[in-house]
């Protein structure tokens, strides 16, 4: 104890003496305090014990190695990870350990380490006491004439990952296979209604044709429902001449190569307009054209996609007061935007997705006649050239379609 009543370690040193009469006399020695060095040496034991136990508890593989080959110190996730038991692995080179083919790359990864280089994300693959082998990825720093290394087993991430790569070939094989399955069975299907809209023109004709020579011929033989059923046959030939051209146009449109050239969109539109509005019908309408950016595309498609579409506009707003017909159009930056907007019967909502389905018709009034086929061309066009077609709508309110084409 010290004077101010605190405790210090000593170190005490003596040597008794004794009178010539052999009497006990006191000590002769020294007295060294000891206290900061005590201090010190159990700051360093409990230094050390932490660090055993964070070095013996790590889920990871912690060692340290000799340069010659020899593992120096080990902790316990080795022994779970390769199945030997620490002893076993420190009285042998690690390199037995290591796969055969991974030697070359272990030894190269040991020069480094010797000439003072770190080694990260290197990985081999080392020898479990049951005849299998683990891959483990290293992280390794040199001190001295010592290797610290920190490493994980990783076997069940890389057999994970080529679980993966397999089913990804997999599903890409099968893909692959439905693509050409799909691909053939779509040629065939257009071949199809190639030939079958081919073979049907032959008997229309010869329809149109005796329905004709009838009607010239026969005209005065006829009361007047007989003279009507005959236009309705003509009407109906019409009709069907029609959706066999539309057939054989959806047909053509998917085999057709695209030849890309910049089209002047606002003079393609107006002049698509002139030569299909009826002159008589055009007086009515307030058809303008604004803000309609060039596109690169193919110019004889995109010229079947506003015909379509201008027909369209044109028969829906027929029969509405003041009808108007706009087209317009903007860049987002990424694609062009184009608009056909018009004020006429519109449709139902439910609807938007199914209009550019093919033979699909949302209005059953006779004024509206159509094959069901146009809009589905329009979106193939489209879709061909990597865009996209919506419409928006509302029965009474008019109609807004949009095509969106990529930059």
């Amino acid at each position: 104890m010290r004077h101010d009543g605190k405790y210090r370690w000593v170190i005490d040193r003596g040597k008794p003496r004794y009178s010539n009469a052999g009497d006990f006399l006191g000590y002769l020695g020294t007295c060294i305090d000891n206290t900061e060095l005590k201090i010190t040496e159990d700051t360093l034991r409990h230094t050390t014990e932490e660090f055993s136990q964070f070095f013996n508890n790590a889920i990871d593989l912690f060692c340290i190695a000799s340069q010659d080959g020899y593992f120096i110190r080990l902790n316990k996730q080795w022994t779970k990870t390769l199945g030997y038991s620490i002893e076993e692995l420190l009285h042998r080179p690690f390199l037995e350990l290591v796969y055969p083919e991974d030697s070359p790359a272990t030894i190269e990864a040991m020069e480094k380490l010797g000439k003072g280089d770190n080694i990260a994300g290197f990985v081999n693959r080392y020898l479990h006491k049951d005849g299998t082998y683990r891959w483990i990825e290293w992280r390794s720093y040199p001190v001295g004439e010592r290797i610290f290394a920190a490493a994980r087993d990783i076997t069940e991430k890389i057999e994970q990952d080529k679980k993966i790569l397999r089913l990804n070939r997999d599903l890409e094989s099968k893909v692959a296979e439905r693509t050409v399955a799909l691909e053939i069975a779509n040629e065939e299907l257009e071949a199809f209604t190639y030939s079958a809209a081919h073979d049907l023109k032959a008997p229309l004709r010869s329809i149109s044709g005796f329905n004709r020579i009838i009607m010239e011929d026969y005209a005065h033989l006829m009361d007047e429902e007989g003279k009507k059923l005959l236009e309705r046959i003509s009407s109906n030939v019409a009709n069907m001449e029609s959706l066999i051209g539309d057939l054989l146009t959806f047909a053509h449109v998917s085999k057709e190569d695209l030849s890309i050239t910049i089209v002047d969109l606002p003079h393609m539109v107006q002049g698509i307009y002139d030569e299909i509005c009826p002159p008589e019908q055009a007086k009515n309408i307030e058809f303008t054209v604004t803000d309609l950016p060039l596109v690169k595309a193919d110019k004889k498609l995109f010229r079947q996609v506003w015909q379509n579409l201008i027909s369209n506009a044109i028969k829906f707003t027929a029969y509405v007061d003041s009808p108007q017909i706009n087209i317009s159009g903007y860049n987002t930056g990424f694609a062009n935007v184009y608009v056909i907007k018009d004020n006429g019967i519109g449709f139902d909502p439910k609807y938007r997705d199914q209009i550019f389905g093919l033979f699909k018709r949302v209005h059953t009034d006779q004024r509206y006649l159509g094959t069901g086929v146009g809009l589905a061309i329009t979106k193939r066009i489209i879709s061909r050239h990597k865009g996209k077609i919506w419409a928006e709508s509302n029965p009474g309110a008019g109609t807004e379609i949009f095509l969106s084409i990529p930059l």
